[in-house]
């Protein structure tokens, strides 16, 4: 009797066993294609501080990066050509929402207005993530402010 009870403990091993191998071979395939990497199943994404919120995901290519931001400073904004953007971009547009076509390096926005951001850039990599400081005054006001915006995803 003590050798069928050893013959089932090690038949029950060998079966969970071969289902443990078959699961970690398809977890390794997965892994090895890519498809449980999570910045190729990432969306875009923009994310700011209080005072300048965006609206929805950005556009990325290799030759341009648009988003859509909100003014909620609290009072109309001036927008300036004096931003500050990553170094692979050059020429900051402030154009009006949805527009990605503008040539305006300043941009007058009403309190709530929306108002979208286009920068020509050369993106060589597959991933980004950039910082843009979008400066801007209140009102009447002459004291400059300075909005953080982080944009991160996919080249498409």
């Amino acid at each position: 009797m003590q050798h069928k009870q050893g013959q089932a403990a090690l038949e029950f091993l060998m079966t969970y066993g071969w289902a443990i191998v078959v699961v970690l071979v398809a977890i390794g395939a997965l892994a090895y294609s890519g498809a449980l990497n999570p910045s190729k199943t990432q969306s875009n994404r923009c994310m700011s501080q209080a005072g300048l919120g965006c609206m929805g995901m950005p556009i990325i290519s290799d030759t341009m990066i648009a988003f859509t931001l909100a003014n909620a400073v609290g009072s109309g904004i001036h927008l300036s050509n004096t931003s500050e953007y990553p170094s692979r971009c050059s020429n900051i547009y402030f154009c009006d929402q949805g527009n990605i076509t503008c040539t305006a390096g300043t941009k007058d926005v009403e309190d709530g207005g929306l108002f979208t951001v286009v920068t020509n850039c050369n993106i060589e990599s597959s991933q980004i993530k950039e910082d843009f400081f979008i400066k801007y005054t209140k009102g009447s006001s002459s004291t400059t402010y300075s909005g953080i915006i982080t944009v991160a995803g996919r080249v498409s």
